[in-house]
């Protein structure tokens, strides 16, 4: 390539100099061959230089806008020469917010009169978060190879936006066995003879075995029967996003982050009564329901939640009094197991607890029960 560009150098300098020559010998005088040469070659290098850069056109765009963790997105970029004038060299730099492996690098391509370059690429987003890709560099060398400008921001195509989302994983089976509504063992299991107390208008996610058809008949509107167990049972899922303080183990944000989701979704399908607990910085966020669609919410907002909650645990469990059980998802052990709930079952979640993979720890109503992550 700098050979390349040496030999432009050398073919523009020999072509100046015949010129000038060619414009003495034409003139006779050295005054009206110097202002000749300087006429020809000048506007030409100025043209040549400047006008590359306006008739290049670039493009770019992700197959997707929203993925998965782990999920593979494609990148094409697209430039195109409209002119008659060619580039010797157009260069090239992607740049991203986050790291991506497979992520484009720069590279630089020769362009010339009405021709097209397109590039693809594939990368796979390791993280969740909110991606930002943007073409950093932009920069075009004139036909002579002298200069080499940057290729003004009008020119340059939009930034492109990429969420990714926590990779959906299945719950573990110790937790779906103590929330099932339908096996008949776990906490929130119905009855099989349990009366129905009232009736209320049908929601997405209803099972169809609980439409009480005759009311609706009556009412013209889809209605279900609802339980006293729907009504007094209540599930808190909270969310500790305290930052890890020691070294943090590879991918522990995504890993406790993904196994909540696993917990709140499997809630929200067997339409348990849920109420999600975090917090960013000082500021506690809460949602209660049993819609997936809230779920859907849910899973776009943990796209871009960080670690640093600074909150202590009594504040952020304030919301399981009364509740029927609790999830607390954590990067380790509280300092104190007082500050957790006594009378109702506690299923904790950790990064980093103990050495054994599952441990028992006995509250005053012997349920509570501490799962260490994988990570």
């Amino acid at each position: 390539m700098k050979r390349r560009r040496s030999a432009a150098r050398l073919f523009y300098i020999l072509m100046c100099v015949s010129t000038f020559v060619l414009a003495l010998f034409l003139g006779g005088k050295i005054p009206y061959g110097a202002v000749s040469a300087l006429l020809l070659v000048l506007p030409a290098a100025f043209l040549l230089s400047w006008i590359p850069g306006r008739q290049l056109t670039a493009s770019h765009t992700l197959d997707r806008d929203v993925c998965p963790r782990g999920t593979e997105v494609h990148y094409t970029l697209a430039v195109n020469n409209k002119g008659l004038i060619p580039a010797a060299w157009t260069r090239f730099a992607v740049a991203s917010s986050h790291e991506l492996p497979g992520k484009p690098e720069a590279f630089e391509v020769p362009l010339g009169p009405f021709q097209s370059f397109s590039w693809d690429a594939a990368f796979t987003p390791p993280h969740r978060g909110l991606y930002t890709l943007t073409l950093s560099e932009f920069r075009i060398t004139d036909p002579f190879c002298l200069t080499t400008n940057s290729v003004s921001s009008r020119y340059k195509p939009a930034a492109l936006t990429l969420t990714v989302l926590p990779k959906p994983i299945p719950i573990l089976e110790e937790w779906k066995e103590r929330l099932d509504p339908q096996g008949g063992n776990g906490l929130f299991a119905q009855s099989s003879d349990e009366p129905a107390v009232d009736s209320r208008a049908y929601r997405y996610g209803d099972s169809p075995r609980r439409i009480h058809w005759k009311l609706t008949a009556r009412q013209r509107e889809l209605m279900v029967r609802q339980y006293e167990s729907e009504e007094n049972r209540r599930l808190v899922v909270v969310l500790n996003l305290r930052p890890f303080e020691a070294e943090a183990p590879e991918d522990y944000e995504d890993t406790l982050i993904e196994h909540c989701l696993s917990v709140l979704r499997y809630a929200f399908e067997r339409q348990i009564e849920t109420t999600f607990v975090y917090a960013q910085e000082r500021e506690t966020r809460r949602f209660t329901g049993r819609d997936l669609r809230l779920f859907d919410r849910l899973q776009r907002d943990m796209a871009a939640v960080e670690f640093n909650s600074q909150l202590s645990l009594p504040e952020l469990l304030s919301e399981a009094h009364g509740a029927h059980m609790l999830y607390l998802f954590s990067v380790d052990m509280p300092e104190s197991l007082a500050e957790l709930p006594q009378d109702i079952p506690v299923e904790i979640a950790v990064i980093r607890g103990f050495d054994d993979q599952k441990q028992p720890y006995g509250n005053e109503a012997r349920t509570m029960r501490v799962t260490v992550l994988p990570s």
